[in-house]
């Protein structure tokens, strides 16, 4: 019998995106899929569009979100969606993404099976061919603080990287990017929905914080990719400005919330954020 995958994906305006990447879904093969867009409130008439377009489609559903509340917000209101179908996977993905292999939902549902403890998983994000941000470790202040400051930053950053050019099986990491979630249907459920406080940034920190919580493990699958057009809808939308003030208040909001980092720290973080947002003022 057929694994049954649900791919959950989020709208913004841009639907020719959502159209283009919901088309290719239906090559993968061995797999029974189903797709739920959640339309994030556009005011351009992407709801209404893609509505008319799936309309004969028995397998996609388009949604629309009572507000647009930023990432989490938009996908926790799908998930809230189908929280009662009989799913045994979940993919959450962007719209700007491209799967190539036929069997990369097959070969992710096989491997989930044998893994020990896990979570949520994904293929190596791959941008213009070239491996990207695929993984890495959880953020600290020591990382948060000193990324941003010039001739260290960096080291830095590599060093809270996981290493995966001379493997090919599946590796523990921390952090997964938040544009492919792949995950058994009762985890997400289990471990809490996406913090609704973050709008655009910081959701993937804080969903391993709490896989860490719940004893789970998140997965790299390091022989399946995927390719990225890194903040296709983000960028189309929103300035430099206000992609970085979106930023710093999610990370702060995580050192808050989760971390329970010293006030002193926090000062810190929130001195150097402004002075970096009043560049681009």
């Amino acid at each position: 019998m057929k694994d049954k995958v649900y791919v959950l994906i989020l709208n913004y305006k841009t639907y020719e995106l959502t159209i283009s990447f919901t088309e290719t879904l239906f090559l993968q093969k061995k797999v029974d899929i189903s797709v739920v867009i959640v339309d994030n409130k556009s005011e351009n008439g992407s709801f209404e569009y893609m509505y008319e377009y799936f309309r004969e489609y028995k397998n996609v559903e388009v949604i629309e979100s009572e507000r647009n509340g930023g990432y989490a917000y938009g996908n926790n209101y799908g998930l809230k969606y189908i929280q009662d179908r009989e799913i045994d996977y979940i993919l959450v993905s962007n719209n700007d993404i491209e799967i190539k292999d036929e069997l990369t939902l097959h070969s992710l549902a096989a491997t989930y099976k044998l893994l020990d403890s896990p979570a949520l998983i994904s293929p190596v994000q791959y941008v213009d061919n070239k491996i990207n941000s695929a993984a890495w470790k959880q953020p600290t202040f020591f990382y948060d603080f000193f990324t941003n400051v010039p001739f260290i930053n960096k080291l830095v950053l590599k060093q809270n990287t996981y290493d995966i050019k001379n493997t090919k099986i599946p590796i523990k990491v921390d952090v997964l990017p938040g544009s492919f979630f792949f995950f058994e249907k009762s985890i997400i459920y289990d471990i809490g929905l996406l913090d609704e406080e973050t709008f655009l940034y910081g959701e993937e920190r804080i969903l391993s914080y709490k896989v860490k919580e719940h004893n789970l493990q998140n997965y790299l699958i390091t022989d399946l990719r995927y390719e990225h057009m890194p903040s296709s809808t983000i960028s189309s939308n929103v300035t430099k400005l206000r992609m970085l003030e979106m930023a710093h208040k999610s990370i702060l909001y995580y050192h808050k919330q989760y971390l329970k980092t010293s006030s002193i720290f926090i000062y810190l973080l929130t001195v150097v954020y402004k002075l970096i947002e009043n560049r681009y003022k």
